[in-house]
């Protein structure tokens, strides 16, 4: 980004007219700035503000050094203004930068607002529904019927509770592991995609569809590493794990059982959308409800993408706004 750019991508902020895009372009600029420059010599209490007193300094030295301040309309007090806006977003969204020295690691980014709650999801059998869930890292589960979640994301992990068996999307965090707990087994990622068969009383199958992923049994102290189209099963008798080659699509076959549609009214379908997505649907024309509908979804996909395809197919329009979907178009032939 030139000086330019990222002068009117300040200018843009603070008139509060910049897209989230153009928001993250501005946090990752700052990040990369500020970590060609910032050495600490240990880890201490006061670290935070350290950093953030770093920050202020980066900026200012930045804005100052590429720009005069009379041509460019900035003085004093709007540089440590710009200053102190950009720090806070790079708080709101998740950066906060260190580096160590000595025994610790050279360098971690940790996410300074994100909290350890534990938040827990169930997919109620009475449906026979799996539920679409979308996590904070913007990692996705497909949950089975009769299945329960549970997840606490904090700096340094992301930690998963699994009683049933889920279907994993995860996006790749180097610094933040994603770990998944099933009884004995720990299941360790990075970014995969794989599925987890847990339910109580029988043996655990881990199978990966994307990237790799490492399955620990802690009361053996044994592990496999899998890859795509690998499979483990741990032995609940026997406390053993046994690895494979196998067909994943099979074991992932049930993500998609309720996704699939012979003639089912409109109305139905969106009824079972705002139960497997967390959403309420409305439909501007309620004759739009009486639509028949025949055919399928892979199930992994996102309310965004099983919208765009229905109305692909029956030449409706929506609208998403937070977890309200409203529907529009004409009545059916």
């Amino acid at each position: 980004m030139n000086t330019e750019q990222l002068h009117k991508l300040i200018e843009k902020y603070l008139a509060g007219t910049a897209s989230e895009e153009e928001k993250n372009k501005l946090n990752e600029w700052y990040r990369l700035e500020n970590e060609k420059t910032i050495e600490w010599d240990s880890l201490a209490p006061y670290e935070e503000t350290r950093v953030q007193r770093s920050m202020l300094q980066q900026l200012q030295r930045h804005v100052k050094s590429t720009k005069a301040l009379e041509q460019g309309g900035f003085n004093r007090q709007h540089v440590l203004r710009i200053a102190a806006v950009v720090t806070g977003v790079l708080l709101v969204s998740g950066y906060f930068l260190t580096r160590l020295s000595g025994n610790h690691a050279k360098q971690r980014m940790v996410a300074a607002t994100v909290t350890s709650t534990t938040t827990t999801i169930e997919a109620p059998v009475i449906y026979a529904e799996n539920r679409y869930i979308l996590l904070p890292d913007s990692s996705t589960i497909v949950l089975h019927s009769g299945s329960r979640v549970s997840y606490a994301f904090s700096d340094t992990n992301r930690q998963v509770y699994l009683t049933g068996e889920a279907y994993f999307d995860v996006k790749h965090q180097s610094r933040r592991p994603f770990i998944i707990h099933t009884g004995n087994i720990v299941t360790t990622v990075l970014g995969t995609a794989f599925n987890i068969n847990a339910w109580p009383n029988r043996n655990v199958i881990v199978s990966v569809t994307r990237g790799k992923v490492r399955v620990v049994d802690e009361a053996h102290h044994t592990q496999s590493i899998l890859t795509p189209r690998e499979q483990v099963t741990w032995s609940q008798a026997a406390g053993t794990l046994l690895q494979q080659k196998v067909e994943v699509q099979q074991a992932v076959s049930w993500t998609n059982a309720d996704l699939q549609f012979d003639g089912i009214p409109f109305g139905q379908l969106a009824e079972k959308l705002a139960r497997r997505y967390s959403v309420t649907i409305r439909f501007n024309n309620p004759l739009l409800k009486n639509c028949l509908i025949t055919g399928g979804f892979v199930g992994t996909e996102s309310i965004e993408q099983v919208l765009q395809d229905i109305s692909g197919t029956l030449g409706t329009t929506y609208s998403i706004n937070n977890n309200a979907v409203v529907i529009d178009g004409k009545e059916c032939m």
